[in-house]
């Protein structure tokens, strides 16, 4: 079991990490409020003040939520891409 989580995790980071450059908007209607999604994600690795420290979790974000470590993303972060490092 241990083994089989750890290899869901992988690979739904493995996605994540590159669905921040293949998937333009990347927010997964519905499922967004549940999962991170690479737009959640990129806003992880922006370089805005406002959104460093946030959406840390790998696959629910209701571990953000709990922390309080958790920002929904803005429309107006969704067009400037050139944030990621």
């Amino acid at each position: 079991m241990f083994f089989s989580t750890l290899l869901l995790d992988i690979t739904y980071a493995t996605f994540i990490h590159i669905g921040e450059l293949v998937l333009k908007k990347g927010q997964f209607g519905f499922l967004g409020k549940l999962i991170l999604t690479p737009s959640h994600h990129r806003m992880h690795h922006g370089r805005n003040p406002l959104y460093m420290d946030t959406n840390f979790c790998n696959l629910l974000n209701i571990w953000d939520r709990i922390f309080g470590t958790y920002e929904h993303i803005k429309t107006r972060m969704m067009n400037f891409p050139s944030n990621m490092t």
